[in-house]
């Protein structure tokens, strides 16, 4: 949200937020069922290995994302 958020529109900031908190909620809600599903199926050491790399896949993945973010939608820092 602290990145979304100097990029939304002023009047729909506060509307732009929440529809980022409800998209987080679900992927919350889908990952956890996705992990218990896999935790049923390969038990809890393959579901655990296969959770620890989506994690390195996602980290990897956000840090290019950033890494290549345009200027113009990189938020100022006023001091």
């Amino acid at each position: 949200m602290a990145l979304a958020g100097p990029l939304l529109p002023e009047p729909l900031r506060t509307t732009g937020i929440a529809v980022i908190q409800t998209g987080q909620a679900f992927a919350y809600l889908v990952s956890s069922v996705l992990f218990g599903m896999a935790w049923q199926a390969w038990g809890p050491a393959t579901a655990s290995r296969v959770a620890a790399a989506g994690v390195v896949v996602a980290m990897a993945a956000t840090a290019l994302l950033l890494a290549h973010r345009p200027a113009a939608l990189t938020p100022e820092v006023s001091r």
